[in-house]
């Protein structure tokens, strides 16, 4: 029996539903279960696993009582549901605060919740470089005011913490050393918390224009492409990425930590469908 719990996305649970009721051989047909929830068509479902519609209001509820969910578990779903539609990345971040404090005993969700954590604290990352290179003798004062913006003893100690916790930094002969080791999550988290992060470093981007001069390097372009350029440039860019994290590894001894930004984001809409272009 599958566990709404384990879920962070409301149509990856009702799939598995399906196809659980299916192996126990106690499968169940969309339109009956369309039947069940008080649906007419049998095809609102089917338009739900593909995305092409969102569950919202009152169909929200029949989902669950056909789903055959209990009081608390239903609970769950509701937030599930408004969590996954929600557009806003505030809104999101509050949402997930509630689907973590529905089930704090559910292993998974403390795991996505720790990494959720690390991603929404910039300076975590920052960290997992600066407490490895440098002889800070844990000092969290001295650890937190070597960051460029500075943080708090209170805020490097808990960044550590962290760290040790998801077996991304360990200690070692008194001295911290990086693992091999790193967290998995559901493809919705993760995209919520890597843009949390990405929106967070973007601000420090704009903070370091003015202040260090020859110790960065950025630069813009604006350019016009179509469908085929675009994946194209996108598929030049991540191949950089993949060459770059090459160099980065053999890089040593190290003395600094740096931070950047690959960004490739259109400043046009699409042209309707119909619509003429030169």
């Amino acid at each position: 029996m599958i566990s709404i719990y384990s879920y962070t996305d409301y149509r990856a649970f009702i799939s598995d539903y399906f196809a659980d009721r299916k192996l126990s051989g106690n499968g169940l047909s969309y339109a009956c279960f369309a039947k069940k929830a008080g649906f007419k068509a049998r095809s609102f479902i089917i338009k739900v696993l593909k995305g092409e519609k969102a569950l919202s209001g009152t169909s929200i509820g029949r989902v669950a009582k056909a789903l055959d969910l209990q009081k608390k578990e239903r609970g769950y779903f509701k937030a599930l549901v408004l969590f996954n539609n929600e557009k806003s990345l505030e809104k999101k971040n509050r949402y997930f605060k509630d689907l973590q404090s529905a089930h704090q005993s559910n292993k998974a969700i403390l795991l996505r919740n720790d990494q959720f954590e690390y991603f929404q604290k910039w300076y975590c990352a920052v960290l997992r470089e600066v407490a490895v290179y440098y002889d800070w003798n844990d000092d969290f004062k001295k650890l937190g005011g070597l960051l460029d913006p500075p943080i708090s003893a209170k805020e490097a100690k808990q960044g550590i913490e962290l760290l040790l916790r998801l077996n991304l930094l360990k200690k070692q002969d008194g001295a911290y050393v990086q693992t091999a080791a790193a967290i998995t999550t559901g493809d919705e988290v993760r995209n919520i918390a890597v843009a949390d992060f990405q929106r967070k470093t973007s601000d420090l981007s704009r903070r370091a224009i003015a202040r260090f001069g020859k110790r960065q390097e950025i630069s813009t372009l604006t350019f016009g492409t179509n469908e085929t350029g675009f994946k194209e440039i996108q598929s030049e860019i991540r191949a950089f990425r993949k060459k770059l994290i090459s160099m980065i590894a053999a890089h040593g001894p190290l003395d600094r930590a740096y931070q950047l930004n690959l960004q490739l984001f259109p400043m046009t809409k699409l042209p309707k469908k119909g619509e003429r272009t030169l």
